[in-house]
């Protein structure tokens, strides 16, 4: 499939992160003094402008399978248990439409949906003692978007807040003790779309600015000690997005570069008391600027030059130091992945000097 701008909220990531909804990894309020390993999900676009769902390890790529190399997919989310690499994401069919599916050490399984004809997606992954957690969307017949998640492939459709109307899952976390969580949104009666998320099934609805029907997501979920925390972004009467969080539901506005301009809220991270989130914000020229906020104070990522614009969809931590995966767009317009560490960028291997993207990063011990 030719690449085009397709909505992908991850990131950790998720992805940011969860980008991935958020990226986990298990050391981050230690202080390790090696480097860690970083593992990175996106895609790259070939000579033929298809794009080609990859990972990069310490920055060595591998691409990964697809149902018809002619058509392609993208790698959004990621995970690592143990050894066993797991990747979320979306393969392109022979009707043109996503399949969801996720990859467990270049293997890929293909995910259940209502409607073969409409497929779905697979945005954000999580594994717990051996089980596989995959949130995304399923179309059904009459083309609308239904939240779910997969467990081990099974497929359980989430509550939306009026029926027939869609929604969707990014993102995905389980606590030690096996409660499950997801973050998204749904569309109630009039279409204005409403932020939430799911605890072992149970939707909670998040505050919003106002209610102008367009766009107010929760893309990235974390869960520390019985505390919520949720990122994304919320729009404002004049129908700007602006980059947010909720604890326990209660939201925190993030401050942006120019408050008529757009900005987003991609994935959450939190160590001790600290909280991160990566996203973008608009700049006055309407270039973006990758960012992250620790604690509400914004810290802007490098991009090539001051002409040129990024995005930042997934953040995670490694002892004290922070790690974000998006894109930067260089002087020839072309989309850049990399990834960002305490802000200094890292470029990743493309196959052409093409778009390309990282949506997800998780950092683990060596």
């Amino acid at each position: 499939m030719k690449h085009k701008t397709i909505w992908l909220p991850i990131i950790c990531l998720s992805v940011l992160i969860l980008l991935s909804g958020g990226c986990r990894q298990s050391d981050s309020d230690n202080q390790p003094s090696e480097e860690p390993d970083i593992f990175i999900a996106g895609y790259t676009l070939n000579g033929s402008d298809i794009a080609v769902p990859c990972t990069w390890k310490n920055g060595t790529r591998s691409d990964l399978s697809v149902l018809d190399p002619a058509k392609g997919g993208f790698a959004i989310g990621i995970y690592v248990a143990g050894t066993d690499l797991y990747v979320a994401g979306n393969v392109v069919s022979g009707i043109q439409v996503y399949a969801p599916c996720y990859w467990k050490n270049g293997v890929r399984t293909d995910l259940s949906t209502i409607s073969a004809a409409k497929g779905g997606q697979a945005i954000s992954i999580f594994v717990w003692l051996g089980l596989v957690y995959v949130a995304g969307s399923v179309r059904n017949d009459a083309n609308v978007s239904i939240p779910c998640y997969w467990r081990d492939g099974v497929r359980s459709e989430l509550s939306v807040i009026t029926p027939g109307m869609g929604g969707f899952a990014a993102a995905v976390f389980v606590t030690l003790t096996g409660d499950l969580y997801l973050a998204g949104g749904t569309s109630d009666s009039s279409h204005a779309a409403v932020p939430c998320y799911w605890q072992d099934g149970v939707r909670i609805d998040l505050s919003q600015l106002a209610v102008t029907g367009l766009g107010d997501w929760a893309k990235s979920i974390w869960v520390v000690q019985g505390d919520v925390y949720a990122a994304g972004d919320v729009r404002s009467a004049v129908n700007v997005p602006l980059p947010c969080y909720w604890k326990n539901g209660v939201r925190t506005d993030l401050p942006v570069i120019d408050p008529d301009g757009w900005a987003e809220g991609q994935s959450i991270f939190v160590s001790n008391s600290d909280v991160y989130v990566a996203g973008s914000c608009m700049r006055f020229s309407h270039k973006y600027v990758p960012c992250y906020w620790k604690n509400g104070q914004r810290t802007e990522l490098d991009v090539f030059d001051g002409n040129q614009d990024g995005h930042a969809y997934s953040i995670t931590g490694y002892g004290s130091d922070i790690y974000s995966a998006g894109e930067t767009t260089n002087s020839l317009q072309v989309r850049v992945p990399c990834f960002w560490r305490n802000g200094g960028r890292t470029n990743l291997s493309v196959l052409a000097d093409k778009d390309g993207a990282a949506y997800s990063i998780f950092t683990l011990s060596r």
